[in-house]
């Protein structure tokens, strides 16, 4: 195939993404293309062009983007996100209330090459521990390289909110999947590797302890740089936080009913 420029490529990814902000429908690019194009890390081959949105939203935005023709829904799971182990929920899919829509006219073939999105998968943002709208300040928009005017308003996670996104999805799946944390897994080890590359890792491991703002990716971080992050995590090990936290939780909002359970308040 014939080489793209960076800012042609990245307007092809994120063209859905511009049709539904353009339609008042909030959204982030999430996955792959996130990692990709906001963060300097680079995938192999594309996936599903991933987009989180506001969860009462995924109908709207899913109608929004079938609407010229261009894509269909498809109730066919990407086989990456689909439950490979465990008696109860072997076969289940990792996103149960999401949208996936397919591309009318890029092939099959080429779908891991394709500039176009084939697949695009709309997740909501619960899933992630978001509200997208409430917490807009932890987002980006990707100006420069592209048009300030046409696209200030495409968002891009900031690197602790999708490390954050991240930790939130593997210690809470929606539907309990373990196989889908390994893609889970290489995102954050993508991230983590991008950031620290050509420089110490113990200053920069510091540097994300400082920015991380919720409770759960912090003792999430703190453990994985102590095992040198070189695995999933332990289950018991995670289990045994949430209960101490779970304990806290109650505790505290016996003794004060709004507050949150986040590191800093914000």
């Amino acid at each position: 195939m014939a080489a793209t420029s960076p800012v042609w490529e990245l307007q092809q990814r994120i063209a859905p993404l511009k049709k539904l902000v353009d339609r008042g429908i909030p959204c982030i690019l999430w996955g792959d293309d996130a990692l990709k194009f906001a963060h300097n890390v680079t995938p192999i081959c594309y996936s599903d062009l991933h987009i989180l949105v506001p969860d009462t939203l995924l109908d709207s935005a899913g109608a929004t983007l079938v609407d010229d023709g261009t894509y269909d829904r498809t109730t066919i799971p990407s086989e990456k996100y689909v439950e490979l182990f465990g008696e109860l929920n072997a076969g289940e899919y990792a996103f149960p209330r999401s949208v996936r829509l397919v591309h009318r006219t890029v092939p099959c073939r080429w779908a891991e090459y394709s500039e176009v999105p084939r697949h695009i998968l709309l997740v909501p943002e619960s899933y992630y521990g978001f509200e997208v709208q409430s917490h807009i300040g932890e987002f980006k928009s990707f100006c420069p390289p592209l048009d300030l005017a046409a696209y200030r308003d495409v968002l891009v996670p900031e690197f602790h909110t999708m490390l954050e996104g991240l930790v939130h999805f593997s210690m809470y799946p929606p539907t309990g999947h373990e196989h889908c944390l390994f893609s889970d897994n290489e995102f954050i080890t993508g991230l983590l590797e991008a950031r620290m590359r050509g420089r110490k890792r113990e200053e920069v491991q510091q540097e994300i302890m400082d920015e991380i703002e919720t409770e759960d990716c912090a003792w999430f971080m703190q453990s994985r740089f102590k095992r040198k992050y070189t695995d999933c995590g332990n289950l018991e090990y995670e289990d045994g936080y949430k209960q101490k936290k779970a304990f806290r939780l109650r505790l505290s909002m016996i003794a004060n009913p709004i507050s949150r359970a986040r590191k800093r308040g914000i």
